[in-house]
């Protein structure tokens, strides 16, 4: 009987033993050396609640009607991202033109943000049209889309949406602008073409600096001019009634550079004061509240 107690409180001891270490391992051993998740317990995992906004630079996609469009977000590192930001839409040329979402950064608005990031409070928007033959009014929809995704995610100040573009850009700034000109509260095209019909009538009231080289041998500075002058003409005709219509927005502005070639955006972007130009300007027209 004696042996048979021993062998009992033997087998009580070791298997007391063998819980401890279970215990030890688990909780506090295992864990530290990776082989076990801290949260390897009873019950729901932990949730983690990540901004939706970052400052920096991020890649994205947005799809639609079976197509997709491959965009770059970039929001300033010193940004407010708890009160409503204004943004600022950038649309490439043709040769920045792809699929792997990143090489419209590298041309234009961004590297002069980067360059100059203070005078540049806002969120950009780059997306990257797939072909070189492709238009931006093609993309209309998805560049929409975009916008869109992007305001119901972040906090966006939708009084503050702005659009600009270069050279196929500049053409998409003139076109996009023209078929949805209640979203943008001002447009900059730079060295942009386009045709000028109906285009005046539907900008009259949009706040617009436009851009051109007047060496441009790709796009003739010419084409800025006639979209200009269009704006000015659609401007200039009485409204209903005999009256010209009221409206707080000045004439369109085009800055022309004597010595520039096509290359005319790093003057437009680095070597005006363009970011404080839109930010004058709010949707409707409006000045914005000094």
């Amino acid at each position: 009987m004696n042996k048979f107690l021993r062998v009992i409180g033997f087998a009580l001891l070791v298997g007391l033993f063998g819980a401890a270490f279970s215990i030890s391992w688990n909780l506090w051993v295992a864990p530290r050396v990776g082989l076990l998740p801290p949260a390897a317990s009873k019950g729901p995992s932990p949730v983690i609640n990540v901004p939706a906004i970052q400052p920096g630079l991020a890649f994205r996609r947005v799809e639609g009607g079976g197509r997709g469009l491959d965009y770059a977000v970039y929001v300033p590192r010193d940004a407010d991202v708890s009160k409503p930001m204004p943004l600022v839409v950038f649309l490439h040329g043709r040769m920045e033109s792809g699929t792997d979402g990143v090489k419209q950064t590298s041309v234009g608005l961004l590297p002069a943000i980067l360059n100059k990031p203070e005078e540049w409070p806002f969120v950009v928007l780059m997306p990257q049209k797939p072909e070189q033959a492709m238009t931006w009014e093609s993309q209309k929809d998805l560049v929409l889309a975009m916008i869109d995704r992007e305001c119901a995610e972040r906090k966006i100040d939708l009084d503050r949406i702005y659009l600009t573009g270069l050279s196929q850009g500049g053409a998409g700034t003139w076109a996009i602008a023209a078929a949805q000109p209640e979203r943008f509260a001002a447009i900059a095209p730079v060295c942009g073409f386009g045709e000028p019909t109906g285009v005046g009538e539907k900008l009259a009231n949009m706040p617009i600096w436009a851009f051109h080289g007047q060496k441009d041998d790709v796009i003739p500075f010419a084409q800025s001019v006639a979209l200009v002058d269009a704006v000015k003409a659609a401007r200039a005709k009485p409204a209903a009634g005999g009256k010209v219509a009221a409206t707080e927005v000045p004439e369109p502005k085009l800055t022309l550079y004597p010595d520039a070639n096509h290359n005319s955006w790093d003057n437009a972007y680095r070597g005006e004061k363009l970011g404080a130009w839109l930010l004058s300007w709010t949707r409707g027209g409006k000045p914005a509240a000094k």
